[in-house]
């Protein structure tokens, strides 16, 4: 905008005039010539609130890009997680609690090894299904990120 103030508005005028005997028709052009142009200080404060608009823009796609990125590593790490305990820690200590008892039912074992046995177990789970809650917040951070569902 600032800059247009540095193009001459030129400007076309006419008309006509009628005395007692005579007639006339007046046309012209007006032409501003800025010579010594003084908005230079606001032609300067444009771009720099353009520089500064458009690095701010800049900045905050890289922001949003580096969130994503990092919303994403920690959906992924949650899911691997929870794959950990689908594919082995869950089984593994069903089986343990398992083992314990039947031991302990032979007279092999006593009662602290079976509560032990149930501990683990219920602190696996617990600890499974906060993973499965942790790949859930992540996922909804991931979604806000990007501005949508998956």
């Amino acid at each position: 905008k600032e800059r247009q103030g540095r193009v001459p508005n030129v400007t076309l005028f006419g008309g006509y005039a009628r005395e007692v005997g005579r007639e006339a028709v007046v046309a012209g052009v007006s032409l501003p010539t800025p010579l010594w142009y003084r908005q230079q200080g606001h032609i300067a404060t444009a771009l720099g609130t353009q520089r500064k608009e458009e690095a701010e823009l800049i900045r905050a796609k890289n922001d949003l890009a580096r969130a994503i990125n990092q919303h994403a590593r920690e959906a992924e790490t949650a899911q691997e997680q929870i794959l950990v305990y689908e594919e082995g820690l869950l089984k593994q200590a069903q089986e343990a609690l398992r083992i314990a008892q039947l031991s302990f039912r032979q007279g092999a074992s006593s009662l602290l090894d079976v509560l032990d046995a149930q501990r683990v177990q219920r602190q696996i789970t617990v600890d499974y299904n906060l993973a499965r809650f942790e790949l859930s917040q992540a996922l909804t951070r991931f979604e806000r990120a990007v501005g949508g569902p998956l």
